[in-house]
């Protein structure tokens, strides 16, 4: 019998594939996981559990055949960055974790009242309404707290009803509160207030939120019970969301590729004219044509009126566009004084085209400015130079050449990092990263394609080899990480840094196992303490298709308050002196069964009912939202052999020493159905408060019995954290 206690002590490799499961004579082996799941790999080794999911908005259409949407990154500047939804035939813009919400909307109503206008006096009993001609106003008048003074308007023709309104007032009197509501039905009295918005408030501003449901007649009720007058003013009626009409219908959205320079993104897809996205304020986007000139007198000198390009990017001061449906093989390069401008010349300002040559069709599939302009197409890797490596382009010196590489690829946008590119191979199931390899002996170099997923084959694929990567986002602080969307609906991660030969690949599912939902899209912009990923997820919501915006929240938590554990989450963060006995708020996830933490401890779970949860008992923080599990499990353990490979040896392990980081408990065992609960409560901690983070190594003794795979599974299903920096199992090895 031998015995062995090695020391697993980084997991940098990540998840490796199956295949890999004997490969023990790899050094990669000792540092990949069999599964990493809803976990982040650190560059430094450790692993821990992801943030959950913020719940940001509902998508504009909900879920239907024509809801489907892209997000895509608006990045003005270092302090001003926007996502934008970009569903069917418009853009909504959110900005700083949340929507825009409209100001002054053009398709607005108000009223600000000289006379009583339009109202319907509809009052009860002694009650009334009138013109109040010193605050310029409308008085709603009750008499008695038995009378109701009733104001109602029609508000016909509704220009946007099938989106989400906003209603807001003005009530000048502190004494006397107001009704407001608005619906689609039309009130009748004040004992059937029948309208689908209700909201009551002393003075100050009313809002009421409220669907129209394709309604174009919407009627706004004022009511007073109280004896006195309501004085009411600026009432509005306008689309709650700001955003933006656009040319592209919902199939066309993942193939658009966008390029952008400050305030201007330009956007190609090959059926639709180029179109030129600019903001000047938060609520100043607009959307066009690219307004192209060149010598070309047809179309008014625009070269692409009526053959699209597909891609487009920028260049040595150059706008670049490629690949349309008749020249798929070209590239056309503006003028660098002019990015509009494609009036070609000798003249080494004047615009480009160049047509690469090549034994077989080779569509351009992107673009990426390095050094040279890299970009990849169907059949292989090409560059776009200056002869001479020291000039910039110009007409006179441009040089088209393909790569040593001839890995094609698919139709995703690439993505620029480090002097190098990350693109998906032509049949969508390999990363690749393409980068200038020098070589000193012979003073020359080359572009040269990295397989990024050769230890990891099934990343992409999935467990049947079918799904392909359909979009991707690079998260570059905290911790460089490649976002990936796979076909079938899972977000994949990459922690990569290639200085210090970080490859680690995890997997991400959100949603019960009996209920998944699909991820759909993911886009990352800077945020104020990490760059802020968010993702378009699907989800089955108490037996409704859902399709909703969320963020994934940071990962670094310093105190147990701080843990986001839960996806599709809201959460409310008081103090001592404003604690809640109910949530609200909860509209997302209506009827459905729901997860609580608060103040860092767990909560029973409660079926979310009228939009909220009620709690146990009063807490100051509280997150509710939807469970995950996060699951980190070893390579088969080789060790504890005297006689060559412990590979296939019946062993045991009977304990292991687990090395903690800000952790809270967790699962752990050998067998996925014969797991124990390390307490996380300990007989002194205080019972009304939640227990510190363990920092530090816990023994634990293994369940399980004697058997051949050897391996280690750590897990954590309660919304608390969980970091691994390191495992010491106790391996007995039978020698028989």
């Amino acid at each position: 019998m031998a015995i062995q206690t090695p020391a697993l002590n980084s997991f940098a490799a990540g998840e490796l594939s199956p295949l890999l499961d004997g490969r023990t004579d790899l050094a990669k082996y000792y540092v990949g996981l069999k599964t990493l799941l809803n976990m982040i790999a650190y560059p430094t080794g450790g692993a821990t559990r992801r943030g959950g999911f913020r719940f940001i908005a509902e998508v504009k259409n909900g879920y239907n055949t024509a809801s489907a949407v892209r997000l895509v990154p608006f990045e003005f500047s270092t302090t001003q960055a926007y996502m934008l939804e970009v569903g069917d035939e418009y853009i909504r813009i959110m900005r700083d974790q949340g929507q825009i919400l409209w100001t002054t909307d053009p398709n607005q109503s108000s009223h600000t009242f000289d006379t009583v206008q339009n109202w319907t006096d509809i009052s009860i009993g002694a009650g009334q309404i009138g013109f109040n001609s010193a605050s310029l106003a409308l008085d709603v008048y009750a008499a008695s707290n038995v009378a109701s003074g009733w104001a109602e308007f029609q508000f016909a023709n509704l220009a946007s009803p099938e989106v989400v309104h906003r209603l807001t007032l003005e009530n000048q009197n502190e004494a006397t509160p107001i009704m407001a509501g608005v619906g689609d039905v039309r009130t009748i009295n004040s004992a059937s207030f029948d309208l689908s918005a209700l909201a009551e408030q002393n003075g100050g501003t009313v809002t009421v939120d409220f669907d129209p449901n394709g309604a174009t007649q919407i009627y706004v009720g004022l009511v007073n019970q109280n004896e006195g007058s309501a004085t009411v003013d600026n009432v509005i009626l306008r689309r709650k969301y700001y955003e933006i009409s656009s040319p592209y219908i919902s199939s066309q959205l993942f193939d658009i590729k966008y390029a952008q320079s400050a305030d201007t993104m330009f956007k190609a897809h090959p059926s639709v004219h180029p179109q030129e996205l600019t903001r000047t304020g938060h609520q100043a986007f607009s959307i066009a044509d690219v307004p192209f000139i060149s010598g070309v007198a047809a179309a008014g000198g625009d070269i692409f009126a009526t053959d699209f390009p597909a891609v487009v990017s920028f260049f040595e001061g150059r706008s670049a566009w490629a690949a349309t449906n008749n020249e798929p093989q070209a590239i056309w390069l503006s003028e660098t004084t002019d990015i509009y401008d494609f009036s070609t010349g000798s003249n080494a300002a004047s615009a480009i085209k160049a047509t690469i040559r090549a034994l077989k069709v080779n569509r351009i599939r992107w673009l990426i400015p390095l050094s040279d302009l890299l970009f990849g197409t169907t059949g292989g890797l090409w560059r776009i130079g200056a002869t001479t490596t020291a000039e910039p382009v110009t007409p006179n010196n441009v040089s088209a050449r393909q790569t040593e590489s001839e890995e094609g690829s698919a139709n995703i946008q690439a993505i620029g990092i480090k002097n190098g590119a990350l693109f998906n191979q032509f049949h969508g199931q390999r990363l690749m990263r393409a980068q200038f390899t020098f070589t000193s002996a012979a003073l020359s170099g080359a572009w040269e394609a990295e397989d990024l997923t050769i230890l990891s084959d099934h990343i992409i694929g999935g467990d049947d080899n079918v799904a392909t990567m359909i979009e991707m986002a690079w998260q570059q602080y905290p911790h460089r990480i490649l976002w990936a969307v796979r076909s079938d609906g899972v977000l994949i991660g990459l922690t990569y840094n290639k200085a210090q030969d970080i490859v680690s690949w995890h997997r991400h599912l959100t949603g019960t196992e009996d209920n998944r939902a699909s991820v759909e899209s993911v886009a990352v912009i800077p945020g104020t303490q990490k760059d802020d990923v968010y993702v378009v997820v699907r989800r089955n919501v108490n037996g409704t298709i859902k399709r909703y915006i969320e963020l994934l929240s940071d990962d670094r938590i310093r105190v147990i308050t701080d843990g986001r554990l839960l996806d599709s989450y809201l959460d409310y963060v008081g103090d001592n002196d404003s604690s809640v006995i109910a949530v609200g708020g909860l509209d997302h996830l209506n009827g459905a069964s729901v997860s609580i933490s608060v103040d860092g401890a767990t909560h029973p779970d409660r079926t979310v009912i009228n939009n909220s949860v009620t709690l146990d008992n009063r807490a100051s923080q509280v997150v509710v939202g939807i469970k995950y599990d996060s699951e980190l499990e070893t390579m088969r353990i080789e060790a504890g052999s005297e006689l060559g490979s412990a590979l296939g040896k019946v062993k045991r392990i009977g304990s292991a020493i687990i090395l903690f980081y800000r952790s809270a408990g967790c699962q752990y065992g050998t067998e996925e159905d014969k797991l124990d609960t390390l307490a996380w409560r300990r007989t002194t901690d205080k019972m009304d408060a939640a227990p510190a983070l363990v920092n530090e190594a816990i023994e634990v003794t293994m369940p399980g019995d004697w058997e051949r795979a050897g391996r280690i599974i750590i897990k954590q299903s309660l919304p608390l954290p969980l970091t691994v920096l390191a495992i010491v199992p106790r391996v007995d090895t039978s020698e028989d």
